[in-house]
């Protein structure tokens, strides 16, 4: 997963980054993504997919995933074999999901918040197959943390990428204060260890590159952990992300 981490966040525009990110979401198993992310500061959006299920550039755009998905980090199973989960949804939204499956395949799939409402940009990524139910929940069980660290990851290139190309541009975001601060409270060497785990490094080669002991590692995690409250590798990511690390 590093190697695929690093020919993403290696590409230099958005062009060539979404032709390196289909690539290695068709290689974990995926047939199909849908990025979105908007900004609350001017009602713009921007849209991506690799599937022609939505014209960016129409006015009536309107993807649930924004609406639905992005009020916390927990992933999402998504897609009209998921419906039923739903019921809360409005018609229109169980509408878009129907089209998507009507016109592209695709049944199911998770969708991975990278950035919540409420901050200037919020959304993030839909990550869809073909799969039936039973068979898309013992495929994801395997992935998932996996997947989310390469969506978190994937984001903060975007980010980078986006403002390159004075797309979407955004003011700064007060919601980031919270993260910032947890941030602070780690010692110079858990900033160290928590880079090296937002770049997706395993703990051995953590303890390699610093020259410490893998349970010396451990200890550092388990105080990273705490002090972000946070419970695992993704997570602290997401943390480190908007508080700018």
């Amino acid at each position: 997963m590093l190697d695929k981490i690093n020919e993403v966040e290696a590409t230099r525009s958005l062009s060539e980054f979404w032709l390196k990110f289909e690539t290695v979401i068709l290689g974990l198993g995926f047939h199909g993504f849908v990025y979105t992310i908007a900004n609350k500061v001017d009602n713009d959006f921007y849209y991506h997919d690799n599937l022609g299920l939505h014209d960016p550039d129409d006015p009536s755009f309107y993807d649930p995933f924004l609406e639905f998905c992005c009020h916390s980090y927990d992933p999402m199973p998504t897609g009209v074999e998921f419906m039923a989960d739903y019921s809360y949804m409005p018609q229109s939204a169980f509408d878009f999901i129907q089209r998507a499956a009507d016109t592209t395949g695709m049944i199911s799939g998770l969708g991975v918040p990278v950035r919540l409402a409420g901050s200037n940009r919020y959304g993030g990524f839909n990550l869809l197959t073909r799969k039936p139910r039973a068979e898309f929940e013992t495929f994801i069980a395997e992935l998932q943390e996996r997947v989310q660290l390469l969506c978190v990851l994937a984001q903060r290139h975007i980010e980078q990428l986006l403002d390159q190309e004075q797309i979407l541009m955004e003011g700064a975001d007060q919601y980031s204060l919270d993260d910032a601060e947890k941030l602070e409270k780690l010692t110079a060497r858990e900033r160290e260890v928590l880079r090296r785990l937002v770049d997706g490094t395993s703990r051995k080669a953590c303890a390699q590159q610093l020259s410490l002991a893998e349970s010396t590692i451990d200890t550092h995690i388990k105080s990273i952990y705490r002090k972000l409250e946070v419970h695992n590798r993704v997570e602290a990511t997401k943390i480190a992300f908007q508080g700018a690390l």
